[in-house]
């Protein structure tokens, strides 16, 4: 057994990469392998877990590169490298700053799970991305043992002399239990949506502009446009995720139905009340909760961009599009055609069952091994 170290921001509610990190540390916890995971900021949230949850302060600073500056001298002062640990896994900025250094002293080990598209974002913040995308690449990744993906698509975007030593692996989406009849049934009652209507359910943020990437304006404005218009009789849209009271407004004034900040025990009955699934991202390292959905039986619709035509397969699970004439005439197709959309479902629901998190527990477990065994040999 290992003695293994996470290194993220955050283990905040509602942040994908926190619930990775959550779901991978907990499954080698249980296996017998001692596991701590370290975080700048937690809400308490991932108390009471199988591993131990530690803070290592290093607060955000709005430039990268001082940011990563910043990581490196408080890890030296907290003593990182001399606390025991014989792997780290590095899931976020600023802390791949601290690989070159941590792959000195034990095995380290690279967890990607992109740089978003910064199309859409201020300067500064487009320049902070180019930085990290481009220091990870260059700099941070190269001495590391191995590098973990999240997906195909981030693989084959690091360059050749990375991704040789690079493995991906899917997340799991096993974490919300299959929520029953009774309770989905109550959650569409709760929703205002008739027996007869069929559901479309966005997750995600609600802010059109905070991740201009995830398309939040142009999905609701094509829906609102399609239903004006009579052409998706019977459907309505609902937006759940993070949200202020303004962005639950602007969903509302566009015709769909604003669900913010979704208690966790809500979301299995939340995702198996829906018939569709529907994103209009244009980038996605994974998309955790197009998975979600579709385990609990939704079929779905998104572009075919980033990871997406690794988690929805076109035409059996879901549709995939190329623009946003493709997205309205899949949205208006699956509403209208129930047999279709049904038969999505249920290839839908046998699909995303082989996401689980004991399967990517067990590819990260072998990517521990081997990465300490080839230290061990001296190669």
């Amino acid at each position: 057994m290992a003695n293994v170290a996470f290194l993220t921001e955050r283990m905040r509610l509602g942040f994908g990469v926190d619930l990775v990190v959550d779901q991978v540390a907990a499954g080698l916890a249980e296996r017998g392998h001692d596991v701590t995971v370290y975080a700048s900021y937690e809400d308490g949230t991932y108390h009471d877990r199988p591993y131990t949850l530690e803070r290592f302060s290093v607060p955000a600073i709005k430039y990268a590169p001082l940011y990563d500056v910043e990581a490196a001298r408080r890890a030296k002062r907290f003593g990182l490298a001399a606390r025991g640990h014989e792997v780290f896994l590095a899931e976020t900025q600023p802390f791949f700053a601290l690989l070159p250094w941590l792959a000195r002293r034990a095995t380290a080990i690279a967890v990607d799970h992109g740089v978003v598209d910064a199309r859409g974002f201020p300067l500064t913040v487009k320049a902070n991305f180019a930085f990290a995308e481009t220091a990870q690449q260059r700099v941070y990744f190269r001495p590391v043992q191995h590098i973990v993906t999240v997906s195909d698509f981030l693989k084959h975007d690091l360059p050749a002399r990375l991704q040789a030593k690079t493995t991906a692996i899917h997340n799991g989406a096993d974490h919300y239990a299959l929520a029953s009849d009774v309770d989905v049934k109550a959650m569409r009652a709760r929703l205002g949506m008739a027996e007869d209507e069929v559901m479309l359910l966005y997750l995600g943020r609600l802010n059109p502009h905070h991740q201009p990437y995830k398309g939040t304006e142009e999905l609701l404005d094509t829906y609102a446009t399609l239903s004006t218009a009579g052409e998706i009789p019977r459907a309505r849209l609902v937006m759940a995720g993070f949200g202020a009271d303004t962005d639950a407004d602007w969903v509302r004034s566009r015709g769909a139905v604003a669900f913010t900040n979704v208690p966790v025990p809500d979301m299995p009955a939340l995702l198996g009340a829906a018939d569709l699934f529907v994103t209009a991202s244009k980038w996605e390292g994974f998309n955790l909760n197009l998975v979600e959905a579709q385990r609990a039986g939704a079929a779905a619709i998104a572009y075919r961009r980033g990871a997406h035509p690794e988690v929805v397969r076109d035409g059996e699970t879901g549709l995939l599009v190329k623009s946003n004439r493709g997205l309205a005439d899949a949205m208006r197709e699956l509403v209208r055609d129930g047999g279709r959309r049904r038969q999505m479902a249920a290839n839908a629901r046998e699909w995303a069952s082989t996401f689980t998190w004991a399967r990517a527990v067990d590819a990260y477990e072998r990517v521990i091994v081997d990465a300490l065994s080839r230290v061990r040999a001296g190669s």
